[in-house]
């Protein structure tokens, strides 16, 4: 199966500025049997891209690695090195206070709570337990009583803790997250898919005033991100973050008796502490780890970033044992030792045999706040309830399961969400007011019907 697709679907990328990849797996000291063996792993897995980085060239590079997906939340690991900038022009200082920076929520702060600082929102030890946007159903059933454990003293994977990491850097630099992170990093790291538009504010107006700052970002790009790291920074000699901050952000602030803990914004794992993994146990890693397989490998000791993505646009997930297993046969696919002076081509990209459809590239437009007015209202489904609401000219959407999300406006009855490629199209009566809302998604399509005004 891997010879065939290989034959019938590989694609040569040109650019300038793109990737080199060795001229075969050997000339890095790999197998190409054992890689093939890896990508039939993949392809049966549903992965949707891979991407490996062997020395800083491209060890391979399968599936869509050029799309564009949701980051979930590896987004807070892009995220710690918008906030390793902050810091080192003076902009924020880790010990500042949540009371000094003067942060409040829905919900207001005790003066305990705001006593937490930068440093305990990096490392998830605030022990502010409030309600936050892009908090899943999980996350909202784990999440401590409020006021359970003081600021930095207990660990707990927080999304208020970083969320309100995204408006600090953003009040403390006049810069939004967007535009800081393409000049700042994603240029000067030469990435070829990564725009703007890529990251947005995802707001819920119902839980809490600080946005999640989400991302999407191709594999191809991402495995340059991971490459910053393994490097300490720098880039074709220059800085672009301090050595000092990476070793503080992958150095363990919690960790478990197992090896296995939290830096600031990065898990962190160290040798021995993955039996499950003989190659990779071998090494202490740093990782970012998302929904549905979205999974950035760093392992510095072994000269090697893995990038994983799943396609949770289309809800083709893949699980976490999936992406580790996947990245300990990369590992373990090699043999010997690269050449000093290995041959070099374009990239090749290896696709597998069942991709799905790429979520259209929307761009929201510009719609009347008395359009807003006209959709606002709750819509029976089958199984669930959607309430429509407005909130400060924006339109959101609330599910009786306390999922909540902005609608993106693409026409004036069209609307889309950033995190998946559902849309959802209203329908209006003669009075003007919408009375059926039809639901879009990968699985099929529901429509809802109007029942009261909220």
């Amino acid at each position: 199966m891997f010879l065939a697709a290989l034959c019938s679907a590989l694609v040569l990328t040109q650019d300038s500025a793109g990737w080199r990849q060795y001229a075969t797996p050997e000339e890095a000291g790999f197998s190409a049997e054992r890689l093939a063996a890896a990508w039939e792993f993949a392809d049966q897995a549903g992965s949707a891209a891979v991407f490996a980085v062997y020395r800083g060239y491209a060890l391979l590079a399968w599936g869509e690695v050029e799309r564009r997906y949701e980051c979930h939340s590896v987004r807070k690991s892009l995220m710690n090195a918008l906030v390793g900038l902050a810091v080192a022009q003076g902009a924020l200082a880790l010990d500042d206070t949540l009371a000094e920076l003067g942060i409040d929520d829905l919900q207001p702060l005790s003066e305990v709570e705001k006593r937490a600082t930068v440093t305990d929102l990096l490392g998830a030890r605030s022990g502010v337990y409030h309600p936050a946007a892009k908090e899943p159903s999980d996350m909202r059933a784990e999440r401590p009583a409020r006021g359970s454990h003081a600021p930095g003293e207990f660990f707990h994977y927080n999304n208020w803790d970083f969320n309100v990491l995204g408006t600090l850097f953003e009040r403390a630099t006049k810069s939004t997250v967007a535009t800081a992170f393409l000049e700042r990093l994603a240029r000067p790291l030469g990435m070829q898919d990564f725009r703007a538009q890529d990251v947005f504010a995802e707001l819920t107006p119902s839980y809490s005033r600080f946005p999640a700052h989400a991302f999407r970002m191709s594999a191809r790009d991402l495995a340059r991100f991971g490459e910053l790291y393994r490097k300490h920074g720098a880039w074709n000699g220059r800085e672009l973050l301090p050595a000092s901050w990476i070793e503080r952000s992958t150095t363990p602030h919690e960790d478990s008796a197992e090896g296995r803990g939290y830096g600031f914004l990065w898990w962190t794992y160290r040798a021995g502490s993955l039996a499950a993994y003989p190659h990779l146990n071998a090494h202490d890693l740093f990782a970012a780890r998302g929904t549905g397989g979205q999974f950035l490998l760093v392992a510095p000791g072994a000269e090697l970033v893995f990038v994983h993505r799943g396609d949770t646009d289309n809800e083709r997930e893949v699980n976490g044992p999936d992406c580790w297993g996947l990245a300990e046969q990369v590992l373990a696919a090699q043999t010997g030792a690269a050449r000093e002076a290995p041959r070099l081509g374009e990239l090749r990209v290896e696709r597998f045999t069942h991709p799905l459809p790429a979520r259209p590239d929307h761009a929201p437009v510009a719609v009347a706040p008395e359009v807003f007015a006209t959709l606002a209202a709750e819509y029976a489904y089958p199984g669930f309830r959607v309430r429509v609401f407005v909130h400060e000219g924006r339109l959101f959407a609330h599910r009786d399961d306390g999922e909540e999300e902005e609608l993106l406006p693409l026409s004036e009855m069209r609307y889309a969400l950033f995190s998946n490629a559902y849309e959802i199209e209203f329908e209006r009566d003669a009075t003007g007011r919408a009375q059926t809302a039809r639901l879009s998604t990968p699985r099929g399509a529901l429509t809802g019907t109007r029942v009261d005004m909220r």
